[in-house]
Order: C-alpha cells, then structure tokens, then sequence
C-alpha cells in the first residue's frame, strides 16, 4: 500500500463498502505511521476479530443451537462494525 495515501477516511470507505481486509491493510500501515495512535490501534484489532476465520460446521446434535449462536455473533460483530463507523466518523467531524 502507498503510505501516501493511507488515511482513516479510506479506511473508512473500505470498511463501509464491505472490504475489511483492505480496511486493516490500511489501518496497520497508519500504525506503523503512529504506533501510539490508540484509535487505529483498536480499529486494527477489531478488525482481526472481526476477520477472524469462524469455525467449520459440526456434526454434533447441538448444531442446531451453534449455528443459531454463529447468528447471533454475527449479527454482534455487525453491531460493532457499525458502532465503528459512527465513532469514527464523529471523531473525524470533530477534527
């Protein structure tokens, strides 16, 4: 990634228009850039979480319930993405 051109605001697009990798690409390069930021530090890390694989299908009976629990932490992660973007662009208004 262009350093240059790395900014929150694209961050921002990227995450909105549903491209989180790219989001954290452009997040982690600002963390180089100010590795004592804590804002894009904790956006880098609920990226990940949010990222993060989730875990192939079972075979047991409750799969059922696991299957309505992935839902519902789905549903949580989509909660906070959103939560992100208002903060985020709060803060970039406030700047």
């Amino acid at each position: 990634m262009d350093q240059t051109i790395a900014t929150k605001t694209l961050a921002e697009v990227y995450l909105a228009q549903g491209h989180p990798r790219k989001a954290l690409e452009i997040y982690r390069e600002l963390l180089k850039r100010e590795p004592s930021n804590t804002q894009v530090r904790e956006a880098v890390r609920q990226l990940r979480r949010m990222i993060a694989p989730s875990p192939g299908p079972t075979t047991n009976p409750q799969s059922q319930e696991l299957t309505r629990m992935e839902k519902i932490r789905n549903l949580e992660q989509w909660k906070q993405r959103i939560q992100t973007i208002r903060r985020l662009r709060q803060e970039r208004e406030t700047e």
